[in-house]
């Protein structure tokens, strides 16, 4: 797995970092999704990404936020409940769900349970 960085978006704001999650095969690997800063507002708890390639099947996506000073997970949700917010997809406007199988979808996850003022790591994955 790699990391993207992105820059402190603001001076009070955490960093965070999204896990690329990878389908290898062989020697081959690469990122199936990305993270998307024009849809991110860490002030807002929204964290955004886009889909790099196709699944044979999408039926859910689950979110795990991790402290990065200790590892310790914070959340974990599938996209199949509310918990801790919802995900969304990008048509015309934004809409609850994770949308269709497509290549280039914006989506983003909009978290709605209070977070502590911590750095940070994201994971997004597939459900199995």
């Amino acid at each position: 797995m790699s990391e993207c960085r992105p820059n402190k978006l603001a001076s009070k704001q955490p960093y965070f970092h999204i896990s690329m999650i990878r389908a290898c095969k062989a020697q081959f690997c690469s990122a199936i999704f990305v993270l998307s800063l024009s849809d991110t507002n860490t002030s807002q708890s929204i964290y955004g990404f886009r889909q790099t390639k196709l699944f044979e099947n999408l039926s859910y996506l689950t979110i795990e936020i991790y402290n990065k000073a200790n590892d310790t997970i914070l959340l974990s949700q599938n996209s199949l409940n509310s918990t801790h917010g919802y995900f969304q997809y990008f048509t015309s406007s934004w809409q609850n769900g994770i949308g269709p199988n497509l290549i280039g979808l914006r989506r983003r996850f909009v978290c709605t349970s209070a977070l502590p003022q911590v750095d940070i790591n994201i994971r997004i994955f597939k459900g199995r």
